[in-house]
């Protein structure tokens, strides 16, 4: 397989969902990445019945209040975790595995992450070496720097990925690589229009992975989040990805 396009988010919302499935029914998304914990069990079973590639969406940073302040944890503030409190984050890790092998009947789980904080060197060595599950694979987020057009030189979004990709890349070299997959979407993330996605498609290894983000929310749902996230899930550009997608 030349390429295939993986829509994150699943579960996140029954309209984020709604979008997915609109997409994987359309053909266009081959692969989707499940989020435990926020929809009922029947918007599952419709994506359990798609013939579609599925990993779980491990969340540890959004409304996942973890600790007696009720805040949520970052992707910083559980790189430097104490070891104190490394217990609770594996009991979460623990759960959202099990709650993803009970609904969707997985034994071989794929898996991958929410903000990519599987990345985080102790996380990924827990999932690594996990044995209550057979983990089969884990998205390995690191993508080779190429230079796709001179616009995305001034789009800020572009130097905020360049920074979330080398930390990524510093973050790998702790980490054995559990997939067969080539990576593509860190650095283009919340970017995409359709000429920079059919640049990424023909500069696509063998297997690659394009992560794009369709899932749109609506304000029918404003509050099933905080103000940050619903203006990530309710962005212009996902719109707009998802009619990439369509047209594609």
């Amino acid at each position: 397989m030349k390429f295939i396009l993986h829509a994150d988010d699943f579960g996140r919302s029954p309209v984020i969902s709604k979008n997915i499935i609109q997409c994987i029914d359309k053909g266009k998304i081959q692969q989707t990445s499940v989020m435990m914990g926020f929809v009922n069990d029947k918007i599952h079973k419709i994506l359990s019945k798609k013939k579609v590639k599925k990993r779980l969406h491990l969340n540890l940073t959004e409304n996942k209040y973890l600790d007696k302040k009720k805040k949520n944890f970052t992707f910083f503030r559980l790189f430097f975790l104490r070891k104190k409190f490394k217990e609770v984050i594996f009991k979460e890790i623990n759960n959202q595995i099990y709650e993803y092998c009970k609904i969707y009947g997985a034994k071989n789980i794929r898996l991958d992450s929410h903000q990519h904080v599987h990345m985080i060197p102790w996380i990924y060595k827990y999932i690594y070496n996990f044995k209550l599950y057979k983990i089969s694979e884990i998205r390995y987020p690191v993508e080779n720097l190429l230079y796709f057009n001179i616009k995305v030189l001034f789009n800020i979004k572009f130097y905020r990925n360049i920074l979330a990709w080398f930390i990524i890349k510093l973050c790998s070299y702790k980490n054995k690589k559990k997939s067969k997959y080539f990576f593509q979407g860190l650095i283009l993330s919340d970017m995409y229009d359709e000429e920079l996605l059919k640049k990424s498609i023909k500069k696509a290894k063998e297997n690659t992975e394009i992560l794009l983000h369709p899932g749109i929310t609506n304000y029918k749902e404003r509050k099933m989040f905080n103000k940050t996230f619903f203006k990530y899930y309710n962005s212009k550009q996902r719109y707009l990805e998802k009619k990439i997608l369509f047209n594609l």
